[in-house]
């Protein structure tokens, strides 16, 4: 059989860039996955494509791909997907039931775990958890502003801040007044510590998340004499933005907020509307789970109505961001977001010329990632 007949692992379909691997380092790479202990099979080609050495772990031979994958089938023991991730990419993926390999045309890597089922669960919240990361360059500059207050801190517990805020037996204003100074407290050590997931572990594990969640379904969170309920849903949202932008699990203690958060998203006050736009933007980059859930709760059509008032640049921006968060993937339709008119106020806000551009830059940026989700999918749109 000839060599550009078979099934080739890491053949790129349009052979542009074939000739770029494995390059020199080869044999290192070779060398590099051998000693990983579990590794059950490697497999290299040379610049032209033609598989030149394959490995298992209980023998080694020289073969092409179809005579590999008929050994290692036959044998039971392993299966092998070719996956195609871009249109000039090809990942060999060799498996066994505890181990798992993914090689690539010109980054060559073993990734291994005890369980598969592990590797895909992590490799999800890694992934999900940079892409958050990404965004905390836009809002760091605000949450510094909001945290340099250090003379908020006390030095008092965790316990005993959620114990205080959420103690209801007392409604006199000066009681409410220090309840209220305690959710600043809370807020600055979510703020402090943003990158130390242990201790925002901590916090979550206190408690602190439906306090919060029941906080701010209230009429009237903390009927004080100096702070207006408005600054009380304010710090109340700005902690769960905090906690929506850590972990999966941490995150999804937030849902049962996000029909209040769609009243703020819709309300006059455009504040409590940013606020509430970037907790729903972090819920939705962070799975596919929460994403259908925000879409069945309807929080497209809101988005899309702070979008199409561009004079309003920050809480634009925010909702062009959420929006482009709400259609990733490509297990999420763009029916619901054509329906709801999405695809005019985009297209008009990037068609327009510079010098009476509606769109800011950083609009533009996430409506044009959003433009891009959208169309990747169905053909009709």
């Amino acid at each position: 059989m000839c060599v550009t007949q078979q099934a080739i692992a890491f053949k790129r379909y349009n052979d542009r860039l074939i000739s770029k691997w494995p390059g020199d380092e080869a044999e290192e790479t070779i060398k590099r996955i051998k000693s990983h202990k579990g590794v059950q099979a490697v497999l290299i080609v040379n610049k032209e494509g033609v598989p030149i050495y394959s490995t298992t772990n209980d023998e080694e031979f020289a073969m092409d791909h179809a005579a590999l994958v008929s050994q290692l089938t036959t044998k039971a023991k392993f299966t092998i997907q070719t996956l195609d991730p871009t249109d000039d990419m090809t990942f060999l993926r060799i498996c066994s039931k505890k181990h798992e390999i993914m090689i690539a045309p010109d980054k060559e890597y073993a990734l291994i775990h005890d369980e598969t089922r592990t590797l895909k669960a992590r490799h999800r919240r890694t992934t999900t958890q940079i892409r958050k990361e990404k965004r905390h360059a836009i809002v760091q500059t605000k949450r510094r502003l909001m945290s340099v207050d250090q003379t908020l801190l006390t030095g008092r517990s965790i316990i005993e801040l959620v114990q205080i805020l959420g103690d209801t037996t007392n409604a006199l204003a000066a009681t409410n007044q220090m309840r209220f100074e305690t959710l600043q407290e809370i807020r600055v050590l979510l703020a402090a510590h943003e990158k130390d997931y242990k201790q925002i572990e901590q916090i979550i594990e206190s408690g602190i998340v439906p306090i919060l969640v029941s906080r701010l379904n209230s009429i009237s969170p903390l009927d004080s004499a100096t702070q207006t309920d408005g600054e009380v849903y304010r710090e109340i949202m700005w902690c769960l933005i905090n906690i929506t932008s850590g972990q999966y699990e941490h995150t999804k203690l937030v849902l049962p907020a996000v029909p209040r958060l769609l009243e703020f998203v819709q309300g006059s006050n455009h504040s409590l509307a940013e606020h509430a736009a970037w907790v729903l933007g972090n819920i939705a980059a962070d799975c596919k789970e929460f994403r259908q859930q925000l879409i069945a709760n309807g929080v497209i059509m809101p988005l899309i109505k702070l979008l199409s008032n561009p004079s309003k640049k920050e809480l634009a921006k925010i909702s062009a961001w959420a929006l482009s968060n709400l259609a990733r993937g490509f297990e999420i339709s763009a029916k619901p977001f054509a329906d709801a008119g999405i695809l005019p106020v985009v297209i008009n806000g990037l068609s327009q010329p510079s010098s009476s551009a509606t769109f800011s830059e950083e609009i533009v940026v996430e409506a044009a990632w959003l433009l891009s989700f959208l169309t990747a999918r169905e053909e009709a749109f």
